[in-house]
C-alpha cells in the first residue's frame, strides 16, 4: 500500500483539536509506520506539530516504528518540548534513537548536542558513554563540557539503576555496568592525554573495588593516573564513589592509598557513610585494615564530634581505638569523649582507654569513675585493679554496696579471688578477724555462696559439715540457712550436733530454741552442753535487749544447772 494525497489529506483535516485517535487515523499511522514510500516521513514530522497531542504522539511511534531518521533527528532537536507523552512513547522503543544520539554529540550544532546528551540521560542510552567519551577527549571539540556533563549524568543513572533493580529497562544493568567500566578504565589510562576528570569520577563512581586497572593505578604513585584518581577519592561526593572508598574497609588487601584517602575525607557524607559502615563493632576485616590507619583528618574536630548522634560517637571511638593514629592523638581523642562526649561514646572511650598505659590513661578511668551514666562507670570499675592504681580494692570493695545493678557486677567481675570456691579451702589457713571479713566480701562478691554453702552443709564428709556451719555464721548466712542447720542438729557426728546447737544460739529464732530444748536429751554430753550454753546465750541476749529497751541495764543472767549426765551413767561425748 502506499500513501495517498487523501490520507494526507485526512491526518491534515483529522489532527485539528482532537485529542484522540480514532481507528481510521490509527489505520493511517500504522500504514505510515509500515509504508516503503518516503513521501510518509515528511508527513510524519509535520504531524508532530498537529494541534492534537494524541496524533503527535502516534506520530512519534510511527517515527520510532519504521526507524526514520529524518523524524528522529526532529525527535532529538525537539527534546525540551516533549511532555511525558512522547517521551513515554520513546521509551518504548528504547534503544531506537541511539543512532541519531550518536550523531547529535559529535555533531557541531550546539542545540542539536545540547539536546542529543539530554536525550540521552533522560532515556538511560548507556551505549552512548563510549561516543561521550570521543567527544570530552576531543580537544578541538567546543561542546566537551557538554558532553563531559551528560557523561557524569549517566554514570550516576547507572549507579542508581545499580541499586534499583528497575525492570523496566530493557538491558540489564550489570551488563551496561561492565560495558561501561571497560570504555571508562581505557580513558583513565589516557588521562595525560586528555586531562579530563570526569572519565576518573565516573569510572570511580561504577567500579567494584576489585577492579584490576584500579588497583594497579593505587599500587603505583608513578602512574600519569594516580594523583587524579587519588584527587577524586578525596574530593568526590557522588555515591558510587563513596560506596567504592567504603568497600575498601572489607577488602582483606586493600590499596593503601584507597583506604588512606577515605580516612583524609572531611565531609560529613563520608565520615557518616564510614560510622554507619563501623556500626557498633566492625567487621573483622574491618578491625584488620584500620590496624594500618596512621591518619584519620578528622580525629582533632571535636565540633564535629559533638554534633554527632549517641551511635555514631561511639562507632567514632571504636574506629580511632582500632587504628594506628600515634597515641598521644589517640589520648587526647578520648578525653575529649569522656568528657564531653554522648553515654554512647564515653562508654566506648573507656573501654578503648583499657589497653592503654600511663599516667594520662590512668587519669582518665578514675574521671569516668565519678561519670553518671552506671555503664561508664562499670566500665572503669574495671580497670581499676589492672593500672595498679592506690585505693583499687578499697573502691571495688565500696562498689558491691552500690544501688546500680551494673556497678555491682563491674565490681564483682573484678574481685573473682573472693569467689566462694577460692575462699572455702583456704577459710582454716586464716586468721580468726580475717576469717570473718573476708567472709561478708565473699558473701557480696558472690552470689551462688549460699547455695554452695548449703551443698557443703549436705557433705558426706563430716569435716566438711563442720566447717560449713563455722563459715556459715563467718558469712552471716546462718539467717537464711537456718532449716539446713536445723537438720545438721540431728546429723550422725556428734561433733556436728554440737557445732550445730552452737550455730542454733546465734540464731535465737523460737524454732531455734525448740530445737535446742530438744537437744537437751542428746545422748552426748558435748551436745546437751553445747544446747544448754546456746540456750543461756539466747536468754541472756532477751534480756539486754530487754534493758535496754527499757533505759536499764541489764540483770546478770540466773545461775543454770550444769548439764545432767546421761542417763547411762557414761557420756557420749
Amino acid at each position: 500500500m502506499e500513501v495517498s494525497e487523501t490520507d494526507c489529506a485526512r491526518i491534515t483535516r483529522d489532527t485539528e483539536g482532537s485529542d484522540v485517535v480514532d481507528s481510521g487515523l490509527a489505520a493511517t499511522f500504522e500504514l505510515l509506520a509500515k509504508t516503503q514510500n518516503e513521501a510518509a516521513a515528511p508527513l510524519l514530522v509535520d504531524a508532530l506539530d498537529a494541534e492534537s497531542r494524541a496524533v503527535q504522539t502516534a506520530a512519534v511511534r510511527a517515527i520510532l516504528q519504521r526507524r526514520c531518521p529524518t523524524g528522529m533527528r526532529e525527535l532529538v532537536r525537539r527534546f525540551h518540548e516533549m511532555d511525558e507523552s512522547w517521551k513515554e512513547a520513546i521509551r518504548e522503543f528504547h534503544g531506537r534513537l541511539l543512532p541519531v544520539l550518536r550523531d547529535a554529540v559529535l555533531s557541531g550544532d550546539p542545540h542539536f548536542v545540547e539536546s542529543g546528551c539530554q536525550a540521552a540521560c533522560c532515556f538511560y542510552e548507556y551505549d552512548l558513554i563510549p561516543t561521550l567519551l570521543i567527544a570530552l577527549e576531543d580537544e578541538a571539540n567546543a561542546h566537551r563540557e557538554t558532553a563531559a556533563l551528560a557523561l557524569i549524568n549517566l554514570a550516576d543513572a547507572l549507579y542508581r539503576d545499580l541499586a534499583a533493580r528497575d525492570e523496566r529497562r530493557r538491558r540489564d544493568p550489570q551488563i551496561s555496568r561492565l560495558n561501561a567500566v571497560t570504555v571508562l578504565e581505557a580513558s583513565v589510562q589516557r588521562f595525560a592525554r586528555h586531562k579530563r576528570l570526569e572519565p576518573i569520577e565516573a569510572f570511580l563512581q561504577l567500579a567494584a573495588r576489585d577492579n584490576a586497572a584500579l588497583n594497579r593505578i593505587l599500587g603505583d604513585p608513578r602512574d600519569s593516573s594516580f594523583v587524579p584518581v587519588i584527587q577524586t577519592l578525596h574530593g568526590s561526593r557522588r555515591s558510587g564513589v563513596l560506596r567504592l572508598l567504603l568497600g575498601f574497609l572489607d577488602d582483606p588487601r586493600p590499596p593503601s592509598a584507597g583506604l588512606a584517602s577515605l580516612f583524609r575525607r572531611t565531609d560529613r557524607r563520608a565520615i557518616d557513610g564510614l560510622l554507619k559502615k563501623i556500626g557498633g563493632e566492625p567487621s573483622l576485616a574491618a578491625r584488620n585494615n584500620l590496624k594500618h590507619v596512621e591518619h584519620i583528618a578528622w580525629i582533632e574536630d571535636y565540633a564535629l564530634f559533638d554534633d554527632l548522634d549517641d551511635a555514631q560517637q561511639h562507632a567514632a571511638v571504636r574506629t580511632v581505638a582500632l587504628s594506628n593514629v600515634k597515641r598521644v592523638d589517640v589520648v587526647k581523642f578520648l578525653e575529649h569523649a569522656v568528657v564531653k562526649g554522648k553515654p554512647g561514646g564515653r562508654r566506648a572511650a573507656v573501654a578503648a582507654l583499657a589497653p592503654l598505659n600511663g599516667a594520662d590513661a590512668n587519669a582518665l578511668v578514675m574521671r569516668a569513675l565519678r561519670d553518671d551514666d552506671p555503664a561508664v562507670k562499670a566500665a572503669a570499675l574495671a580497670q581499676l585493679r589492672g593500672r595498679g592504681i592506690p585505693g583499687a580494692l578499697t573502691t571495688l570493695i565500696e562498689a558491691l554496696d552500690s544501688d546500680i545493678r551494673a556497678v555491682r557486677e563491674a565490681a564483682r567481675a573484678n574481685l573473682e579471688e573472693f569467689s566462694f570456691r577460692r575462699f572455702l579451702p583456704a577459710y582454716e589457713l586464716l586468721e580468726d578477724d580475717v576469717r570473718r571479713s573476708t567472709a561478708t566480701l565473699v558473701r557480696k562478691v558472690d552470689p551462688t555462696a549460699p547455695q554452695q554453702l548449703r551443698e557443703e552443709l549436705e557433705s558426706p564428709q563430716g569435716k566438711r559439715r563442720m566447717r560449713a556451719l563455722h563459715i556459715a555464721a563467718a558469712m552471716d548466712l546462718i539467717g537464711e540457712l537456718q532449716d539446713a542447720i536445723v537438720a545438721r542438729s540431728a546429723d550422725e557426728d556428734h561433733m556436728v550436733r554440737s557445732e550445730a546447737a552452737r550455730v542454733l544460739g546465734e540464731i535465737g529464732s523460737l524454732e531455734a530454741v525448740v530445737r535446742l530444748q530438744e537437744m537437751l536429751d542428746d545422748a552426748s554430753f558435748a551436745v546437751r552442753e553445747a544446747a544448754q550454753t546456746a540456750l543461756e546465750e539466747i536468754d541472756a541476749a532477751a534480756a539486754r535487749s530487754k534493758a535496754e529497751a527499757a533505759g536499764k541495764p541489764a540483770a546478770p543472767p540466773l545461775p543454770i544447772a550444769p548439764v545432767p549426765p546421761s542417763p547411762t551413767g557414761v557420756s557420749h561425748g
